[in-house]
């Protein structure tokens, strides 16, 4: 989610909200490829400490696809590989995973189907339950983020 301010920034007023004290002590990144799936992140390099200007192992992970991946199985597929590829990277390191739902392409988009949202929620839901991420899903009627305990 690189519009409307970047998850990394969403992340970081809640968490300052929650406990102003961490304010100056923690960091956050973002590392958005526009239209890219997820395979197409280099989670090597971009959780490697010191790489991106962050001494530290990160604590937490947020992965997101792109819209397209639930759409075929191919790409589900795929989809699945690389979170378990990068889910093992990442808890190597120290981290947690969480997959942030991605919104389903809405009118006018070409792709735009009534069915989008469920294909993406049963990938996502799947996905962290088997690999033990946290799903940060979407609420389908308001598009707002709604974060869910552990699956």
């Amino acid at each position: 989610m690189y519009y409307n301010d970047s998850l990394h920034n969403h992340v970081r007023r809640m968490v300052i909200a929650a406990d102003p004290s961490l304010e100056k002590k923690m960091s956050y990144k973002s590392a958005t490829i526009g239209g890219a799936a997820l395979a197409h992140h280099n989670i090597d390099h971009l959780t490697k400490p010191g790489k991106i200007g962050v001494k530290e192992p990160f604590q937490m992970v947020i992965l997101q696809g792109g819209s397209a991946e639930p759409l075929s199985e191919k790409r589900r597929a795929q989809f699945r590989e690389k979170v378990s590829e990068f889910n093992k990277v990442i808890t190597e390191r120290g981290g947690k995973t969480a997959l942030y739902l991605t919104h389903a392409y809405v009118k006018p988009h070409k792709r735009a189907k009534p069915e989008n949202i469920r294909l993406t929620e049963d990938l996502y839901v799947s996905v962290g339950n088997e690999v033990g991420a946290l799903v940060i899903p979407l609420d389908s009627h308001s598009k707002r983020p709604t974060v869910a305990g552990p699956t």
